[in-house]
């Protein structure tokens, strides 16, 4: 479980994104920012975990229309890392990036899809110890990784940092393109 939570969480991702965020900042803002965007994954996470079945059967959403829903927003933050210079037509020029983008990526619906699904793979009865164990391993190492990318992004020339951002981008557009064809596809089979 703890494997299936990193790849859609994507700790590298994160990482970049938190360089790509903080870069003009301090090493100190840098380490506050991968900690708070840690804690508010953790947060939705857990929440996903216990509440996640129950909210999508009141809503009448299945698990595939959510899925494509994640594949979207993943595919527009990689987008927006491939292609920096473009901009929405709701961003203005003095549009601030947050932490808020890595929350985002690292919960988005995908994540909270994988980890309902996980619940109600497992689920026994009660609370689902071993989905809320896998989720706490999987945001810690996330954390720790962000951390590591904080100290080394003072070293890492930004013609690199672009370059990688860019490559990553490009993955994030893949990844979300293909949440959005299986959750297609089981969608139309279902």
């Amino acid at each position: 479980m703890v494997v299936t939570l990193l790849a859609v969480i994507n700790p590298v991702i994160c990482g970049v994104m938190l360089m790509q965020i903080d870069a003009r900042a301090t090493t100190g803002r840098r380490l506050a920012d991968a900690s708070r965007a840690a804690v508010s994954v953790l947060v939705i996470l857990i929440l996903s975990a216990l509440l996640g079945r129950h909210v999508l059967q009141f809503f009448g959403i299945s698990m595939d229309a959510f899925q494509i829903v994640g594949g979207v927003i993943i595919a527009t933050i990689g987008f927006n890392m491939f292609n920096p210079g473009a901009k929405s037509a709701n961003s203005g020029p003095k549009q601030k990036k947050s932490i808020s983008t890595i929350v985002m990526f690292a919960a988005s619906p995908g994540t909270i899809a994988t980890v309902i699904a996980l619940d109600a793979i497992h689920h026994t009865s009660g609370v689902n110890a071993a989905v809320l164990t896998a989720v706490g391993l999987a945001v810690t190492l996330t954390w720790m990784f962000m951390i590591l990318m904080a100290l080394a992004s003072g070293r890492m020339k930004v013609g690199g940092q672009q370059m990688f951002t860019r490559f990553l981008g490009l993955i994030l557009i893949a990844m979300g393109l293909q949440f959005v064809l299986v959750g297609y596809k089981d969608f139309m089979a279902g």
